[in-house]
């Protein structure tokens, strides 16, 4: 069963609103492409691993994709993928590097080759032991019982990625997405021989979830200053979704673009959601300069219909971020 379902990363959202908003011209522009690109890559990947995952038994296992919690010392970690049953826990970091992966075990790195290009990268074992660490304590710190805790990588493209290693024992570890059930079943069967009773009852797992649910918190990226781009970098307006003209005309309670004469009641979301993704806020005032229009009620029309989050009364009221569950690719 699946308790939390994944959606598009913060991070991926964001980098598509600045790949979209950012001028042409802007000197990182190729950098920051190439980062949205490994981001959905990265996803991609990871919806591969949750179709697999997706054949398991719902009865037996719950199934939380992508969980960010905080131990009570303010460690913060994420999860790619997080099983629970009543026997075990298992975390599971997805990859979807293409190529020949090497896991050197002596260097501890993973060594990606593609073609005639080298990459080395961080070793996603060690990576995952961490989480798994961070996960007990948070679970001690919430005075659940210590249970089993398993760990695995999932390897998301099977067909463009072979797997090598001067440890055999990596082959238990390291597996293509296809092969994870089958080692979920494997942990679940090994519980069940091995322990007389589950150190998990149905009730505790319940509070797991409830905990792991209500205690999730998105990491929102600031590429605005990480990348160092000012206001008039970013172009205004609402683009058209059918030739992406910047600058479509709002009257008659809709839009309509100039270019190619679409006419679209809301399509002034992916604006409002770009602006959010990238400022984390906006008001009535910021609303109108970025949609190009000059009246307050038209505006504050536009943002009471989102039903967004909101801080300050009414005279000082920003307009906060939403549930990225809200937020389409």
């Amino acid at each position: 069963m699946v308790r939390k379902m994944r959606t598009p990363p913060a991070k991926l959202l964001t980098e598509v609103a600045l790949g979209r908003r950012l001028i042409a011209s802007h000197p990182r522009h190729k950098e920051i492409e190439e980062k949205r690109r490994q981001s959905f890559t990265g996803f991609r990947g990871e919806l591969n691993v949750d179709y697999e995952l997706s054949f398991l038994p719902d009865q037996q296992f719950y199934l939380f994709q992508d969980v960010r919690i905080q131990t009570k010392s303010g460690k913060v970690f994420q999860i790619d993928t997080l099983i629970l049953s009543l026997y075990f826990a298992l975390l599971i970091e997805s990859k979807n590097i293409f190529g020949t992966l090497f896991f050197d075990t002596q260097s501890g790195q993973l060594i990606r080759t593609f073609g005639d290009r080298t990459d080395s990268f961080p070793d996603p074992i060690a990576q995952v032991r961490k989480q798994q660490a961070l996960f007990q304590e948070w679970l001690t710190e919430h005075l659940f019982p210590t249970i089993p805790i398993y760990h695995l990588i999932a390897i998301g493209n099977p067909r463009n990625t072979i797997i090598k290693t001067d440890d055999p024992s990596i082959y238990k570890k390291v597996l293509h997405a296809a092969h994870i059930p089958d080692k979920v079943l494997e942990f679940y069967e090994k519980g069940q021989r091995s322990i007389v009773k589950p150190p998990l009852t149905p009730m505790m797992l319940d509070r797991v979830s409830d905990l792991l649910i209500t205690n999730h918190t998105p990491k929102i990226p600031d590429l605005i200053k990480k990348y160092k781009i000012s206001p008039d970098q970013l172009v205004h307006g609402v683009m058209c979704p059918r030739c992406s003209y910047f600058g479509m005309v709002y009257a008659h309670a809709g839009w309509t673009c100039p270019k190619c004469s679409l006419r679209k009641k809301d399509a002034h979301l992916q604006a409002i959601n770009d602006y959010l993704l990238l400022h984390h806020s906006i008001t009535n005032v910021q609303c109108r300069e970025f949609l190009k229009l000059e009246c307050r009620q038209i505006c504050k029309r536009i943002l009471l219909s989102m039903d967004l989050p909101f801080s300050g009364g009414f005279r000082d009221r920003r307009y906060l971020l939403p549930d990225l569950g809200r937020i389409p690719l």
